[in-house]
């Protein structure tokens, strides 16, 4: 075993300015499109990706020296080759403990019914390729989610907004409540360390 892997990951759910912040010297953005145009994932010391609603994203990493981005669009296309996505990522893996997140999906039956279930070939995808693996499944309909990653760190930074309908507005999601309420599973593993605002937290 490699002694050096980092075994506490930091999730921080923070603000949009706090995440503008977190990403403006960050320079591997991860887009969302087809599996044609095999930019669904990046490997670097700090990636991000934003517009998460129905698709899934997330990565894996040693927290010290590997870190995988992914953002996996949920169209046709991609429900298509999921298979093949999931033979592509494993085959940049190395061959030691990692950590992984994944965060994602909807269960809009009007939209896409192969939202969740993508998301579901995702994690257990992850959960059987990363020693540690955290997950906030499945926003509500109207949320949405940026993720930041960052080796020197070793901290995913998130913003989600969740929408106020009576208000008409959308908000950012910076209270454990908020968090319980905006997504149907959360799982935190043990090796990692769940905060807001940089305050840690306990589900």
């Amino acid at each position: 075993m490699d002694n050096r892997i980092s075994f506490t990951s930091t999730i921080n759910f923070v603000t949009g300015r706090e995440f503008a912040k977190t990403v403006r010297k960050c320079h591997t953005y991860i887009p969302y499109e087809p599996y044609e145009a095999d930019t669904f994932y990046k490997i670097a010391n700090s990636f991000f990706t934003t517009d998460i609603r129905t698709c899934s994203a997330g990565g894996f990493s040693d927290g010290i020296d590997f870190a995988l981005g992914l953002h996996i669009l949920d169209s046709f296309n991609n429900n298509k080759y999921i298979n093949i996505i999931k033979n592509t990522i494993k085959n940049k893996l190395p061959d030691r403990p990692l950590h992984g997140l994944l965060i994602g999906s909807k269960n809009l039956v009007w939209r896409n019914l192969e939202s969740p279930k993508n998301f579901a070939e995702l994690k257990n995808f992850m959960q059987k390729n990363a020693k540690y693996f955290s997950y906030f499944e499945e926003h509500n309909s109207a949320a949405e989610s940026n993720i930041h990653y960052g080796l020197i760190n070793d901290t995913w930074t998130i913003n989600t907004k969740a929408f106020d309908k009576r208000k008409e507005l959308y908000y950012d999601v910076i209270t454990k409540y908020e968090l319980l309420k905006v997504f149907k599973d959360i799982h935190i593993s043990d090796g990692d360390i769940l905060m807001i605002k940089g305050q840690k937290i306990d589900l």
